[in-house]
């Protein structure tokens, strides 16, 4: 059975690219584009790992962090952002998020970052 990984993102574009890619990888990709969603889904389908976009049209991908680590302090988190700034990677970190990853511009490098962090936290599928 294939790790799964729930992905937030309201960009519906990078959405599909960031599934097709994680399915391509050996993984089941689960894809929600709001942070209510994404909450639901953490207790029903417990993934094994998080990803996370930093600006969710609903509430930021921080805040829902700090509501899923109350009920899951463990599972590997990323949160992904557009625009990094020093005080969203320490608001990323005081949620207890594993990594901060940038979306680049290049969509390659994008899914290379999170392919390398995904085999890191989660190993080979």
């Amino acid at each position: 059975m294939s790790k799964k990984i729930l992905i937030a993102d309201d960009d519906k574009t990078l959405l599909q690219i960031i599934s097709f890619r994680i399915k391509s990888w050996g993984y089941e990709p689960i894809t929600v584009d709001n942070a209510k969603d994404a909450l639901e889904k953490v207790k029903s389908e417990n993934p094994d790992l998080l990803i996370f976009d930093y600006k969710l049209a609903d509430e930021s991908g921080v805040e829902l962090l700090e509501q899923v680590r109350k009920i899951n302090k463990d599972t590997p988190a990323f949160i992904l952002t557009a625009y990094p700034s020093s005080k969203a990677m320490h608001k990323s970190q005081d949620a207890h998020a594993t990594k901060f990853i940038l979306k680049l511009h290049d969509g390659a490098s994008l899914a290379n970052s999170l392919q390398a962090n995904i085999e890191e936290c989660l190993g080979a599928p």
